[in-house]
This record gives structure tokens, C-alpha cells and sequence, in this order.
């Protein structure tokens, strides 16, 4: 059985997931490495300004969710990935993948362009 090792836990990483699995069923297993444990509805995240919404209404525990589907989840950071041996290295342990998905969201570069940080407001 071949392996699909999905990083990141939010919106791109769990509907990769879930769709991979559904479409392959039996003949794949899927892995998702998150380092949060939590699942955040994004477009919610206006809402916690005014109050409209707190932070419980907007998330929920990430672990239970793949599990009814055969989807192991791993709550951890991954460190590195060796695309030569085909691994991901997170929490301390090797995980075997044939494919692999990164979804692990964007990494905001506010210092590449000046004035368009947090400390420019």
C-alpha cells in the first residue's frame, strides 16, 4: 500500500486528506503532520475582533477528526523532509511517504517589503 503524507492541518491540508482517502479508499493510506493540534475556520477569524464569535466557536481538536476515515494524524512539527528517501522527519521519528503534499499555509515575509508589517500600523 502506498503512503500519502499530508503537512498541515488547516483547510488545504485536511481536504487533501480526506479527498485522497475517499478517492483511494483501502488503497492508500494517509498521513497528516500538523504542528497544531487544532483546526482554525479561517474565514472566522474576523469575527473574534468585535466579539461576535470566541476562539471555541472557531476552532475544534484536529486528532479525532481523521480517524473514523483511517487517517493518522501526527501533532507535531515537521523538522525536515528528505525527498531523496522520501521522508518527513517530525516529533522525533522517520515517516515513510510515497507522495507528498505540503500544505502548510504562508509564511508572512513582513520584513522583504518595508512598511507592511504589524509595526507599521
Amino acid at each position: 500500500m502506498q503512503t500519502v503524507a499530508v503537512l498541515g492541518g488547516n483547510f488545504a491540508g485536511v481536504t487533501a486528506a480526506f479527498d485522497i482517502k475517499r478517492k483511494l479508499k483501502q488503497d492508500v493510506g494517509v498521513l497528516v503532520i500538523s504542528k497544531s493540534d487544532l483546526f482554525v475556520l479561517i474565514p472566522s477569524l474576523i469575527w473574534l475582533t468585535p466579539s461576535w464569535r470566541n476562539e471555541a466557536q472557531i476552532t475544534f481538536p484536529l486528532q479525532p477528526a481523521p480517524e473514523p476515515k483511517d487517517i493518522r494524524f501526527i501533532h507535531a512539527n515537521a523538522e525536515r523532509v528528505d525527498v531523496n528517501s522520501n521522508a518527513v522527519f517530525a516529533g522525533g521519528r522517520e515517516e515513510k511517504y510515497d507522495f507528498l503534499v505540503v500544505a502548510t499555509g504562508p509564511h508572512l515575509d513582513f520584513k522583504a517589503v518595508r512598511g507592511t508589517g504589524p509595526e507599521a500600523l
